[in-house]
């Protein structure tokens, strides 16, 4: 959980005095980087409504800040979102998934198919669910299950190529074979 803040500018980054910030705000489990942006822009209304006349009206006490916590993140671009499923893990995917969304999005492909995954969640699975032995990662179960790096997922609601989100059972209703199939990383080409 991370506060919103009014802050002075300064050319260094994370480094402005600090006027005001709100009590911490949590990141919720079914937060998607959309929702999160949506609160946290409310929190940041809010705050400024409240601070703005004492910022006008003198000059406020200021707090500093401490560059040596600021963190930085890389650009994030379009391939961020190819989901690798022998490189992570169930609960990551799952995060990169509502991190994601609605851009880059994250997305497999299932044969030469792209396969956004809109919603998914991580899932407790018995030995029961996968008949046996661990399939290899990515290999999609009944249910909707696909094996991570650790753990499994379940798919909810995905986009194939060219249409609409949909729930993960009418994408298996129009896809023959998807159970048993892979997704993987890359587009696979038949060799044609």
């Amino acid at each position: 959980a991370k506060a919103v803040s009014l802050q002075g500018w300064v050319l260094q980054l994370a480094a402005g005095p600090v006027a005001a910030e709100t009590e911490p705000i949590p990141v919720l489990a079914g937060d998607r980087a959309q929702t999160l942006a949506e609160r946290l822009a409310e929190a940041g209304a809010g705050l400024l409504r409240s601070a703005l006349a004492p910022l006008l009206a003198g000059r406020p006490a200021l707090r500093g800040q401490d560059s040596a916590e600021a963190t930085f993140c890389r650009t994030i671009r379009k391939e961020a979102g190819r989901v690798d499923w022998a490189a992570a893990s169930a609960t990551e995917i799952e995060r990169r998934v509502r991190a994601y969304s609605p851009w880059p999005g994250c997305y497999s492909f299932l044969g030469e198919r792209r396969l956004g995954l809109e919603r998914v969640e991580a899932a407790e699975v018995s030995g029961a669910e996968t008949r046996g032995a661990a399939p290899p990662p990515g290999t999609i179960l009944e249910g909707g299950l696909v094996p991570g790096g650790a753990g499994f997922l379940r798919l909810l609601e995905v986009k194939p190529a060219g249409k609409g989100a949909m729930p993960f059972s009418a994408f298996l209703n129009g896809t023959p074979g998807a159970i048993g199939a892979r997704l993987t990383p890359w587009p696979e080409t038949n060799g044609d």
